[in-house]
């Protein structure tokens, strides 16, 4: 049911940061009825809108509470969209402007938490005022007072999906997985817990990710409106005392450093920060919740470490939900928000109520009955967090409550942790995997980089030793081939002798056949020119096969680089290769195009030769480091 909400927005704000004196209020609607912008209560107000680290962000946004004071007696909720502009593309810069660029942020404050909704609203204003590229016109702003009292005059919030809308808890459970019970744990045990994003995220994304974590406690809202009062998750847990008033007044989606004043004495709270002093700062916070790349609980001090143990019922607890989380993703994303109700956000916490619900009838039953229902039940939710929680003014305003109820919370709920049952093999693995930290989706794919990455320097170890032997047969081959060409048989000196018309000086370096030569070589020797000779015919097969030999070799060494390529191990690997000098007698008998292989320098062809006996030559050695 819609009622009135008259005044539900309450100003507008244009904050500048300037820079001699940081950031402060430029513009105010309505205006102030005193002569201050804004109360002493709210001076801290300007470093909320524009905070620690927000110039990393080309937009960002806020979200954080105003204290009681003149302008209001009932605390407010704030949202601030961050944007930044180049100075040179203004079309009027007024003298205040001394930067390269300009920030500067739009404020809306509300009576009601309603802080998606608002975002959702005030980001495409943001953007329209930037895009004028001049600051000096105010009535957009008017315009947007107009329009967001007019658009949250009549509202229902009987749902809590209006509250939380745009605070996913999906990411939060993929990305802390047994860390958020513990967070859970703790709001209960009212310690005072500090959320940051470690620099990774937006300070937009850390405000969301506080809120998401206080939807876990049911009627975090309550003392806003009458109608927040009414809504489900409140209504649940009445009958068993609820709810607990946990995070009343302690709840901070941002906090600056000029408020550690303020934090510093109060005994709970559970704030988001961007600022380094206060998330380093010893004495502030109990508990450090990082949500940003590398999500983590960290629990300061063996005591607290000791109260945040989970029991194995708990670890079923959160990897029940977990598993859930996953499986109930859509696409790569698998904290990005459903649209069914299993694993989605309402349904986690729903989960986390229905926990809480156990806890207080377990508690309810163990109070009351002199014998425990099986075994020590409370002990199932850790007899030193339950000793702990029992001493706290949370635990003794619930049991005054309790006592109040026309029925018993054990008889309006099953006492018992919902997770209750003997020990179980898969449980040894839960607390292991709590021990090793948790294996995430981008864990398992670093995992297989890492196994791909072996198995490429397996390939490319095989594919280096493939092409180094490829390069030896070739230059063996072309070693053969120009030895053959440059060493002529007889028939072919006898050709030249007769040509030269001086065949007595024919040098001949085979044996006579009378000593062992074979008849062939005597008729090559004699046979008259034009007449068929059997040792050409075979010399020029040696040299055709040779030729073959040495092609054939390099097509190996051509077919074992693309192996690296094929398989992926590196994209090209560049094999200097200089082919082996030819002798110089060949170079000379063979003309220019043969010789150009020779250096054409004074022993080059014993520099060649050398080059041709060496086992492995520097140039051909082949560095894997250095691929193209």
């Amino acid at each position: 049911m819609a009622v009135d909400q008259a005044g539900a927005v309450r100003f507008v704000y244009l904050v500048d940061f300037h820079h001699k004196f940081g950031p402060q209020v430029e513009f105010m609607y309505p205006p102030s009825p005193t002569e201050e912008t804004l109360p002493p209560e709210w001076a801290h107000m300007p470093f909320l809108a524009l905070p620690d680290g927000v110039h990393k962000w080309n937009q960002d946004a806020t979200f954080f509470t105003l204290p009681p004071c003149a302008l209001s007696p009932d605390p407010l909720y704030a949202v601030a969209c961050v944007r930044q502009i180049s100075a040179a593309d203004l079309v009027r810069a007024d003298d205040a402007v001394t930067r390269n660029t300009v920030l500067k942020s739009v404020c809306v404050v509300s009576k009601l938490p309603l802080f998606g909704l608002l975002y959702d609203h005030l980001a495409t204003t943001t953007e329209v005022l930037f895009a004028q590229k001049d600051f000096s016109e105010k009535d957009l702003l008017e315009s947007l007072y107009q329009s967001l009292s007019h658009r949250f005059s009549t509202i229902s919030l009987s749902d809590d999906t209006m509250l939380f809308a745009g605070c996913s808890l999906r990411s939060l459970v993929v990305g802390l997985r047994h860390g958020l019970v513990q967070i859970f744990k703790a709001i209960l045990l009212q310690k005072k817990i500090i959320v940051h994003g470690g620099g990774t995220i937006s300070t937009h994304d850390v405000c969301s990710r506080v809120l998401a974590i206080a939807s876990l406690v049911p009627g975090v809202w309550r003392s806003s409106t009458v109608e927040i009062a009414a809504s489900e998750s409140i209504g649940r847990l009445q009958p068993v005392g609820g709810p607990l008033g946990l995070l009343d007044g302690c709840l901070y989606p941002l906090v600056a450093l000029q408020q550690m004043d303020d934090l510093m004495p109060l005994p709970s709270f559970l704030a988001g920060t961007s600022n380094q002093l206060l998330i380093n700062h010893p004495g502030l916070a109990e508990v450090v919740v990082d949500v940003g790349a590398q999500p983590s609980v960290q629990a300061r001090g063996s005591h607290m470490k000791s109260l945040l143990d989970l029991t194995t019922q708990d670890l079923r607890f959160s990897d029940a939900i977990v598993q859930t989380v996953i499986q109930s993703a859509v696409g790569d994303d698998v904290g990005a928000e459903v649209d069914c109700w299993q694993g989605s956000s309402a349904w986690i916490r729903r989960q986390f109520s229905d926990y809480l619900m156990s806890l207080l009838a377990t508690a309810d039953h163990a109070r009351t009955l002199p014998a425990p229902l099986d075994g020590d039940a409370m002990a199932d939710f850790g007899s030193t967090w339950t000793a702990a929680w029992m001493n706290t003014p949370c635990y003794r305003g619930w049991r005054a409550r309790a006592a109040t109820l026309p029925v018993r919370p054990s008889h309006v709920h099953a006492p018992g942790h919902i997770n209750a049952g003997a020990l179980r093999l898969k449980d040894i693995g839960l607390h292991v995997s709590r021990v090793l930290g948790p294996r995430t989706r981008k864990d398992k794919e670093k995992e297989k980089e890492k196994e791909e990455g072996k198995e490429s320097s397996i390939n490319t170890e095989a594919a280096a030793a493939a092409i180094q032997g490829a390069i030896t047969s070739l230059k063996s081959s072309w070693s053969t081939f120009w030895k053959n060409r440059g060493s002529p048989s007889p028939s072919r000196r006898a050709a030249a002798a007769k040509d030269a018309g001086d065949a007595d000086a024919v040098p001949s370096s085979e044996p006579s056949g009378s000593d062992g030569g074979s008849p062939d070589s005597k008729v090559a020797a004699e046979a008259p020119a034009g007449m068929f000779n059997p040792d050409a015919v075979r010399s020029k097969l040696a040299d055709a096969a040779a030729a073959d030999a040495a092609t054939a070799a390099a097509k190996a060494a051509i077919a074992s680089a693309a192996i690296i390529s094929v398989d992926g191990a590196v994209s090209a690997i560049a094999v200097p290769f200089s082919p082996v000098a030819a002798p110089a007698s060949s170079a000379r008998a063979e003309g220019p195009e043969t010789a150009a292989v020779s250096s054409g320098e004074p022993g080059a062809d014993a520099d060649a030769a050398d080059a041709t006996a060496a086992p492995h030559d520097e140039e051909d050695s082949i560095d894997l480091n250095d691929s193209a």
